[in-house]
C-alpha cells in the first residue's frame, strides 16, 4: 500500500505543533498533541463500520510518534552556533529548557521553570546513573577491542 502521508509527514506535523507549544512555554503532553493532530484529520475519515479501525490506527501511531518526538527533544544535542534555538536555558551550559518527566503516569515534556525540585533531583540522579553506565560501557568496548586483538594474534601464531 502506497500512501502520500507517512511517518515523515506525521513527525513534521507533530514537531510543528511541539515548536508552537514550546514557543508558548507550554507542557508537551503526548495525549493532547495526539488529539490535536487527529482532530485536524477527521474530515478524511469515512463514517462507516470501518471508521473505528482507522481511528484506532491513526491515534495509536500518532501517540507513539508524539512520545518519540517529545523524548527526542530532551535528548537533542546543543546547536554548534548556540543560536536562540538552543535547547539550553540561558546562563547554563547543560540545563535544558524542557525535561521529560512522569506526571500522572504519563511522560510529559515540561519547561524546566515549571519542574518541581523532586522532578529535577530525579532527572539529575538518572543522568548520574546513566553516566556511570556509559563510562562502564565505553570501558567494556575498549576491553573487547583488546580481547579481539589478542584473539587475532593467537590465531595468526597458530
Amino acid at each position: 500500500m502506497t500512501t502520500k502521508y507517512g511517518d515523515v509527514e506525521l513527525r513534521k506535523e507533530i514537531n510543528t505543533l511541539l515548536d508552537h507549544l514550546q514557543s508558548q512555554d507550554q507542557a508537551l503532553r503526548p495525549q493532547w498533541v495526539t488529539m490535536e493532530i487527529c482532530r485536524a484529520h477527521t474530515e478524511g475519515l469515512a463514517q462507516n463500520e470501518h471508521a473505528p479501525f482507522w481511528e484506532y490506527g491513526g491515534y495509536t501511531q500518532t501517540r507513539k510518534l508524539a512520545t518519540v518526538c517529545i523524548n527526542a527533544r530532551e535528548q537533542a544535542l546543543p546547536d554548534e552556533e548556540g543560536d536562540d534555538g538552543s535547547p539550553y536555558l540561558p546562563g547554563f551550559e547543560y540545563l535544558q529548557r524542557y525535561y521529560v518527566v512522569q506526571r500522572q503516569g504519563e511522560d510529559v515534556g515540561v519547561p524546566v521553570l515549571e519542574c518541581t525540585d523532586e522532578e529535577l533531583y530525579a532527572k539529575a540522579a538518572l543522568y548520574r546513573s546513566q553516566s556511570r553506565k556509559l563510562v562502564a560501557h565505553a570501558d567494556e568496548i575498549e576491553r573487547y577491542i583488546q580481547w579481539r586483538t589478542q584473539q587475532h594474534e593467537r590465531a595468526a601464531n597458530e
